[in-house]
């Protein structure tokens, strides 16, 4: 049998990031199990990723809805970026790994040839599910194994998500023009899903000071919403902080920055009555340390929105 790399032209899906994927997917998988309505996929998936093609969401839907019957399908190349989001939204449902090996087949018959890195996220898929089987008859959840525990926690975080999305959409005021309306939800429901995303990153904790009061604390973009470049970097956690609201509204304004290690940089706007009053000290840092994709927002911050002089 011979292997092939993917072709990551198959499908404009390939365009999007994980994160994008894995919520387009979970609004699809939404859509077929008549959780939402046409309208509402069709506003959702637009507000996670702007550029998709309108016209293409319900038809993708109902191929979403052909893939969870066990039913795969040559010509529609599932890129394994895309199967992995499906398969982590569905928690692995056998129906769809049917679908996907078959999917698979299909295109080895036709060209004597398999897409390898699909493959592996199929076989991934059957690995994590096996484990999970031997797990369900243990009914106390801290004896679960990892990958179970992970699926209960992922399936409650995608419920978590989708109600989020529908919230947003189902408090539109009416007495706006379609075209606001659009826009409205679009922003919503990035801000609403992005928040959530932080919450979850710095386990309901300011970035900076750890205050546990998730209700006063503020989801900021570093790089700010207006300059981002797409929902991509809207909704990219590494683009996001939470902070209390001091030190949001000095972040927001370019009096504080903080360098590639965490360590807050204050601007000289600033002066030492200011800093006591506002609760800022030359001693605070994230918490987190930066990686490599969350240094290149706080050089764009420091660089675009921090008051130097």
């Amino acid at each position: 049998m011979k292997i092939e790399q993917e072709n990551t032209q198959v499908d404009t899906m390939t365009e999007y990031t994980d994160e994008q994927v894995n919520q387009i997917c979970r609004l699809m998988v939404t859509r077929v199990n008549n959780t939402i309505s046409d309208e509402n996929l069709i506003n959702g998936v637009l507000a996670v990723a702007g550029g998709y093609t309108r016209k293409n969401i319900i038809k993708e839907a109902k191929r979403f809805g052909r893939y969870m019957k066990g039913h795969g399908e040559y010509g529609y190349a599932l890129p394994a970026n895309w199967a992995r989001g499906f398969l982590t939204v569905t928690n692995n449902d056998p129906l769809v790994i049917k679908a996907l090996k078959e999917q698979q087949q299909l295109y080895e018959n036709k060209h004597g040839k398999v897409n390898q890195r699909l493959d592996d996220v199929i076989k991934d898929a059957e690995v994590i599910r096996t484990q999970s089987i031997k797990t369900m008859n243990v009914p106390a959840q801290q004896n679960m194994s990892a990958s179970a525990n992970y699926n209960l926690q992922l399936e409650q975080k995608n419920e978590q998500v989708i109600q989020i999305i529908i919230d947003n959409i189902e408090n539109i005021p009416a007495d706006i023009s379609e075209t606001e309306r659009e826009t409205l939800i679009n922003v919503r429901i990035c801000q609403s899903v992005f928040r959530q995303q932080l919450l979850d990153y710095w386990n309901n904790r300011c970035s900076v000071t750890e205050c546990r009061m998730p209700n006063v604390l503020i989801a900021s973009h570093i790089k700010p919403w207006r300059d981002c470049n797409g929902a991509g970097e809207k909704l990219d956690v590494m683009n996001g902080l939470l902070l209390i609201p001091n030190l949001d509204a000095l972040f927001d304004k370019g009096f504080i920055s903080f360098d590639n290690n965490g360590q807050i940089i204050i601007s000289p706007q600033l002066s030492n009555d200011d800093l006591k009053k506002l609760g800022v000290n030359i001693d605070m840092k994230l918490k987190k340390t930066p990686n490599a994709q969350r240094k290149a927002y706080l050089e764009y911050h420091r660089e675009k929105i921090l008051k130097t002089r």
